[in-house]
């Protein structure tokens, strides 16, 4: 047995940045089982993320710490940087997940101050050295479905800043915020989509590229229509001098439609990368971020269903939940199953390739 000292140090180390999507995917699911009537398994899964996100913290505080460089060398990389933006939508999805199902709304109020601090240091600080980069890479080195995380996390934090607008006095200001950030998250997703396609259209295409975080291309389109739809909600408690309902209604339709015309297309994807030209199944972090987008979906279908009273949605909303749930059950047994080898001396040895996909 490898001692956990050193076990923590080397998973710090090469700590993937966006393994926080797991808490993004444990919050989400949660959020929408709690909605459709599952409270015990919804409050058991906030318990789990909210561990998670205790552990990811406290590794990526000793990498801080520890293995500066390499965080840093990690941030500046524009294939890499991105995935950091998972700590601030990780951060976001908890505080919803503690407010709605636990009633934690000062814990809730404290990580979306926290999440505003994360995201406002890391889109300013990202695109600084995206644009100042004196060693730029190809379109094709850098683009994938990771850089879709940006516009999921700008608008998980709209959502739940819509959401806490009521505790405050000046809630129609936070609405307004809400706003904002929810047209500046529909802005960055057309750019960086349009920036996606390009490579996937334009660039030779390896099945080793096509990872799972691509599903994030739906899931940023699910987030979006989410947002949309939750700002449909409180447009009572909104005093503006037009009325914004029948335009969020249309932008809530557009995402929706466009979430789900991914969804054939990056199964097909699927089936090329592992029956094709027949890549193994192997645990990877990256397959929380393929998790999430299929939860996300699940919620945002039970949103539109609500606001246009479309009930045959329901079920879809359902069975997507469902299939996001076996998924997470597999990723986390893979999860588990990899720290086991890992700490395994005799057995690591036999699979290198599964302790190394642990934390890469």
């Amino acid at each position: 047995m490898r001692p956990i000292g050193t076990m923590a140090r080397e998973a710090a180390s090469s700590l993937f940045p966006g393994y926080f999507a797991m808490v993004m995917a444990t919050g989400v699911i949660a959020i929408q089982a709690n909605k459709l009537g599952f409270a015990g398994a919804a409050k058991t899964l906030v318990i789990v993320g909210a561990i998670t996100y205790l552990i990811l913290w406290a590794l990526t505080i000793a990498r801080i710490a520890v293995f500066g460089r390499k965080i840093v060398s990690d941030f500046r990389s524009f294939a890499k940087g991105p995935a950091f933006f998972t700590t601030s939508a990780a951060t976001t999805v908890l505080a919803k997940a503690l407010l709605l199902i636990l009633n934690q709304t000062l814990l809730a109020q404290a990580l979306w101050i926290f999440a505003w601090c994360i995201w406002g240091f890391l889109m300013y600080a990202f695109a600084l050295n995206l644009f100042t980069s004196a060693d730029k890479p190809s379109l094709q080195q850098s683009i994938s479905g990771v850089w879709l995380i940006i516009p999921v996390a700008t608008q998980s934090l709209s959502i739940l800043t819509g959401m806490l607008s009521p505790f405050f006095p000046n809630h129609a200001l936070l609405m307004l915020v809400s706003l904002s950030l929810y047209m500046l998250g529909c802005a960055l997703y057309l750019i960086v989509i349009a920036a996606v396609i390009y490579r996937l259209a334009f660039s030779p295409l390896e099945p080793q590229d096509l990872k799972p975080a691509y599903w994030v291309c739906m899931g940023a389109a699910a987030i979006s229509t989410l947002a949309g739809v939750e700002l449909c909600k409180r447009v009572d408690i909104w005093p503006l001098p037009f009325e914004p309902l029948p335009a969020l209604q249309g932008f809530a339709m557009f995402f929706w439609v466009v979430a789900t015309a991914w969804i054939p297309l990056l199964m097909g994807l699927g089936l090329w990368r592992h029956i094709v030209r027949k890549v193994p199944f192997v645990y990877e972090p990256q397959y929380w971020s393929m998790i999430f987008p299929l939860a996300m979906y699940a919620i945002c279908t039970g949103g539109i269903s609500e606001i246009f009273r479309l009930t045959a949605l329901g079920s879809i909303s359902l069975t997507f939940l469902c299939i996001a749930a076996a998924g997470w059950s597999l990723a986390l047994i893979g999860l588990l199953k990899g720290i086991v080898i890992y700490a395994v001396p005799a057995r690591s040895q036999a699979a290198p390739e599964t302790q190394q996909g642990i934390v890469q």
